[in-house]
């Protein structure tokens, strides 16, 4: 039994440790994208988070005075080792109600569940 305790012991604390590397990976990723366009007049940084029972997915946008997004990120992922990839479709598009149409046959999916909530806040 004493067995037993000691592994789920290290298991949890592995879990904790890995956890907290991908929130330091998160946060270095948005400060590099923030310190990128800290000089500059006119840009936005936004980001939506959708979470389900296994998957999560982020989205992040950066867009400019006319609302065209300049740069875009989705991290998908199951595991801690998920990193931010170039989210093509977005960039060059306007951040308005038509950006739901690039995404579509991805509605249902977190990541079409991100962009549309990113258009809902920030489209307006």
């Amino acid at each position: 039994m004493a067995n037993l305790a000691i592994a789920l012991t290290l298991v949890l604390l592995v879990q904790l440790l890995l956890t907290v590397y991908q929130i330091q990976y998160y946060q270095k990723f948005m400060k590099d994208l923030v310190k990128k366009y800290q000089n500059t007049k006119d840009y936005q940084l936004v980001s939506e988070v959708v979470k389900s029972r296994f998957r999560s997915s982020i989205v992040a946008l950066i867009y400019d005075q006319n609302k065209v997004i300049v740069e875009a990120y989705c991290l998908n992922g199951l595991t801690i080792f998920s990193r931010f990839q170039p989210f093509d479709q977005l960039v060059e598009q306007v951040l308005d109600a038509d950006l739901l149409s690039v995404i579509k046959g991805e509605e249902g999916s977190a990541r079409g569940k991100a962009v549309r909530g990113l258009v809902e806040k920030y489209a307006g």
